[in-house]
Parts: C-alpha cells; structure tokens; sequence
C-alpha cells in the first residue's frame, strides 16, 4: 500500500481500491507501513478520550485500537500528539502531551516500552 494512493478528508480516509474509514473526530495524521495505515486524530488536552490512535488493513478495517493507558503521577487527560516509526527497531512510536513515549508492535499494537522523555 502506498501512502500516495490514501487521502484524507476531515474525519475520513480514502485507501486504495475505494475503501474508506470514518472517524469521530479529524484525522491529526497517518502513516502508512507493512501494509498498514496507522491514523493518530486530532484530541484536545480537555478531551477525556485517550484511544484516538487505530491500526487499520488495506480494507479499512480497524485491526487495534490504543487502549486507555494511566500513567502514574501524570495530569490526566494526556493525549498523543503525534507518532513515527522507528528506525532501528520498526516500533509504532506514540508521544503524549505530558512527555511520555510508548513503543508499540505496529501488528498487535502490545506496548513494548512505555518511557518518561521529559
């Protein structure tokens, strides 16, 4: 799957083939990688909502979806912010708004690390 072929539009994303994805809320970005297409949406901090990171195939499907994650001493809502792919290891990267990283098996979406970065 190439990430030329995807587009988004709002809260909606448009993969090849005419498959399409809808959302609650608008898409902040995506990345495309092994075949999959990870979309990260956009969240305020007073938003309570936390799962706003999803792994769908090449059909759309949703394949994970983050998990509600607490992460101790942090002021709660910590929404993600934006995400990569490792170099090195190929590990889906989440950052958060209060200065947390988690490492992520892009297929399963099992946190590998979860680490204080500020």
């Amino acid at each position: 799957m190439s990430e030329k072929r995807i587009k988004v539009i709002g809260n909606c994303i448009l993969l090849p083939d005419g498959k399409s994805r809808v959302f609650p809320s608008s898409i902040k970005e995506h990345i495309v990688y092994r075949e999959m297409v990870f979309v990260l949406l956009e969240c305020t901090s007073e938003d309570a909502r936390k799962e706003h990171v999803f792994a769908l195939n090449e059909y759309g499907d949703i394949i994970w979806q983050i998990g509600n994650v607490d992460y101790p001493g942090a002021i709660s809502p910590c929404p993600f912010t934006n995400m990569n792919i490792a170099k090195q290891t190929g590990d889906l990267l989440l950052y958060n708004a209060c200065g947390i990283l988690l490492a992520l098996v892009p297929e399963t979406g099992k946190i590998l690390e979860n680490l204080f970065t500020k």
